[in-house]
């Protein structure tokens, strides 16, 4: 019951997610309206799996861990929701919705297949190099992350001519963070997914292919592809600033699914 919630609910939280990225690439309302009404399905669909699992469940889907994200998470949605009543927020919504998706999308994989044997024993040094590398390039993606955020923001007070606050960066600052990060974090990363791959090889069938494997190897393939063109055509603005957002979510559900292994 918890994993079919949790499905429906990364399925419109992704529909909210691409409702949002149409509005910003279009600036048409109806597109942020829609990212709004599937945003509250998912956020319903989040309540049904919570009351489940904490109230009505004998043996609960999840260990506690992703139980508390499951209320984390749910809490985000609901507060995001209430606050478009009092207040427009034009960018919490393509911030929510995507990371709702991506983390609820962890949750149903988690809640359905359960706990896996631990197998990071297996290679030893390739294993602790592995992990090391692919943390410490989502570390600095997460910042990444956030600075796209800030751009996003600062190009639509500028297009929609409203203030913003003096103690954030400027709209080329942010844009030049993001950069900057995610030239240091891919090579990390890279080297985090090869060695996975590595691996993965050598561990055989005591692992399989994983959700998480494919995950990781699509988030690979976003930031190549970013990094790539940036280099070659001097790449920027409001669709590069989406592609890196994608890619940070995608690269955030690989690595909640391996932590919640």
């Amino acid at each position: 019951m918890t994993s079919n919630l949790l499905t429906a609910a990364a399925a419109s939280f992704g529909l909210a997610a691409a409702s949002f990225m149409a509005w910003l690439v279009r600036y048409d309302e109806r597109w942020r309206a829609r990212g709004a009404w599937a945003t509250f399905l998912g956020t319903l669909l989040l309540l049904g799996a919570t009351v489940v699992e904490l109230l009505v469940a004998v043996t609960p889907a999840l260990p506690l861990g992703p139980r508390v994200l499951l209320l984390l998470i749910f809490g985000v949605c609901a507060v995001f929701l209430t606050s478009r009543l009092r207040r427009d927020l034009p960018l919490a919504g393509p911030v929510v919705a995507p990371l709702a998706a991506s983390i609820t999308f962890a949750l149903a994989v988690k809640a359905t297949r359960g706990s896996l044997p631990d197998s990071t024993t297996l290679m030893g040094a390739v294993t602790a190099l592995h992990i090391g590398a692919t943390l410490l390039g989502f570390l600095l993606f997460a910042p990444a992350y956030v600075f796209s955020v800030l751009f996003l923001d600062q190009e639509y007070r500028l297009r929609t001519k409203t203030r913003g606050s003096a103690l954030l960066p400027s709209l080329l600052g942010s844009e030049q963070l993001a950069w900057r990060l995610v030239f240091v974090g891919f090579p990390l990363y890279s080297v985090g997914v090869l060695l996975g791959f590595v691996w993965q090889e050598r561990a055989g069938p005591v692992s399989g292919w994983r959700p998480e494997h494919f995950l990781a190897a699509v988030s690979w393939g976003l930031y190549a592809y970013l990094t790539a063109r940036r280099l070659r055509t001097g790449w920027r603005g409001r669709r590069a600033a989406l592609v890196m957002q994608v890619a940070f979510v995608v690269t955030l559900a690989a690595v909640l699914l391996y932590v919640m292994r």
